[in-house]
């Protein structure tokens, strides 16, 4: 017991200034370049978002030995394909007039 006393005894207390403190709450610079990073993403259009589609059903389909799916991504992966198709046609449709107009 008395060793823990010793040890007890020994501890150096430091203070904190008012400024470390405030630099410890501060966002650092990497925190910052992250949230620019984030911010600089652009969309991408749905016919490019089709190729990549494109490109990884082909890589599944014929996929490289010692390479399986689960037939159920693959199912997922089609339906998602699909989704995107039916995106890009209903973007390219001509609409109607009555379609801006309030009844």
């Amino acid at each position: 017991a008395q060793e823990f006393a010793i040890i007890d005894d020994n501890i150096i207390l430091e203070t904190l200034t008012d400024e470390d403190i405030i630099q410890s709450v501060q966002p650092t610079q990497n925190n910052n370049e992250k949230n620019e990073e984030i911010v600089s993403i652009q969309p991408i259009s749905s016919m490019i978002a089709l190729l990549a589609l494109n490109n990884i059903l082909s890589f599944l389909i014929n996929p490289p030995d010692r390479f399986a799916v689960e037939l159920k991504n693959l199912m997922e992966i089609c339906s998602l394909r699909s989704q995107v198709m039916l995106h890009n046609f209903n973007s390219k449709k001509q609409k109607l007039i009555l379609d801006y107009i309030a009844v």
